[in-house]
């Protein structure tokens, strides 16, 4: 089981989650990005998805891949 946090997102970062248990190959680790509005309700953005069998096996991991918007379509980098 990975602790929930809210994370501030920027490129080239790294992050890193205690594990408070023991994991099993099927769970997953799903990163959502939102835009923060003010004056708004906050949107997503944006989507990633692990599944966590590779880091069960391998204990650590160096993934570089892109974010999903709702439609499955790479998010465009500027």
């Amino acid at each position: 089981m990975l602790t929930n946090r809210i994370l501030d997102l920027r490129s080239q970062s790294k992050f890193e989650w205690e594990v408070r248990g023991k994991l099993e190959s099927q769970e997953q680790l799903r990163i959502q990005l939102y835009s923060h509005s003010r004056y708004l309700s906050d949107r997503l953005i944006g989507s990633y998805c692990l599944i966590l069998q590779s880091l069960v096996l391998e204990k650590k991991l160096l993934i570089t891949d892109t974010i999903l918007d709702n439609n499955n379509r790479p998010l465009p980098v500027s």
